[in-house]
């Protein structure tokens, strides 16, 4: 049995969140939900939310007798989204461009490990 929690448009750059979702790859759920909100980065705290979304949607799935403490997380993927465009004054007058990207998290929960 699975679930999936997902984060769409999330603006932080899928370099800084792929380091945080290296780290919960392969956990038990009820480990990473007590780890994730002691790190004083941001995305973990944003994997925190994700994480928690898959973990209710798959204590909801009807006819299913799962525990949290069954559950374990599958797989973590950081996808890259849109970029905004945005500019900055130069030197001698210019344009500078700025790039804010942003991610798509996707979490897979799943009571087999």
């Amino acid at each position: 049995m699975e679930a999936v929690g997902r984060a769409k448009f999330i603006l932080i750059s899928p370099k800084k969140l792929k380091i945080m979702a290296d780290s919960i790859r392969g956990k038990r759920v009820e480990d990473v939900l007590g780890v994730l909100p002691l790190m004083s980065k941001k995305g973990a705290r944003l994997l925190f939310k994700v994480v928690k979304q898959a973990t209710a949607n798959a204590l909801n799935i009807e006819g299913l007798k799962t525990k949290e403490e069954d559950l374990f997380i599958k797989n973590v993927r950081i996808d890259a989204g849109p970029s905004y465009k945005r500019l900055r004054i130069g030197s001698f007058g210019r344009g500078n461009r700025i790039l804010k990207r942003t991610s798509h998290i996707t979490v897979i929960v799943s009571d087999e490990k």
